[in-house]
């Protein structure tokens, strides 16, 4: 049974491979809630982390090559887009004094096997259902004032749905569910955690 196992899944891995791996990330622009009238300060956001397709790590074997999927926009490019909105609602853009730096370093979006699997008929049958998705985010944030960095906060969020990794539009889906989340629980530390004492601090 393993190996039919083994060998079904290859097969849906060739499948998958030799399909077109660009697909649309459906989800919308973020819009960070207002907070009255924003501190002085300039902000940039830079994305150091190595450049990354959102991956669907093996679901029967860890040593089956992940397949890779190109979304537009890509996880990155959505983290970097949700970060300026976030700190142009904060900071006003001025060029005298302060400087926010934000860099995403890392982040991943990968999905858990589930040990049911393991089990004979039953692993067919759950492969690719309701699987756990798991985003995680790593950003380092700077405050920097004349050229000279004055602190620094390290930012990371984990953050864990359901979803399915069965296509590529059911993989969208999953990483737009997980990037949601993010928003949800993620994005508001930074504004609590770190815009709201240490900007506060720089001012």
């Amino acid at each position: 049974m393993n190996r039919l196992k083994f060998l079904i899944f290859l097969l849906l891995v060739a499948m998958l491979s030799a399909c077109a791996t660009t697909t649309s990330l459906p989800i919308a622009a973020y819009s960070p809630e207002s907070t009255g009238a924003p501190r002085a300060a300039s902000f940039n956001v830079i994305v150091t982390a190595t450049p990354m397709t959102e991956r669907r790590r093996p679901s029967v074997y860890n040593e089956i090559q992940p397949v890779q999927i190109d979304l537009q926009p890509s996880f990155f490019a959505v983290i970097e887009q949700d970060l300026t909105a976030i700190l142009a609602e904060h900071l006003n853009g001025s060029e005298d004094g302060v400087l926010i730096r934000a860099t995403v370093r890392d982040g991943t979006v990968y999905q858990l096997r589930n040990p049911a699997e393991n089990l004979p008929f039953v692993g067919l049958a759950t492969v690719n259902r309701n699987r756990l998705i798991v985003a995680n985010v790593e950003i380092l944030f700077e405050v920097e004032r004349n050229g000279i960095v004055e602190n620094t906060f390290p930012f990371e969020h984990t953050v864990e749905v359901r979803g399915s990794m069965a296509t590529l539009d059911l993989m969208a889906e999953s990483v737009a569910t997980a990037i949601e989340a993010l928003r949800d629980e993620g994005w508001p530390r930074i504004e609590s955690e770190f815009l709201e004492r240490y900007i506060e601090a720089a001012q």
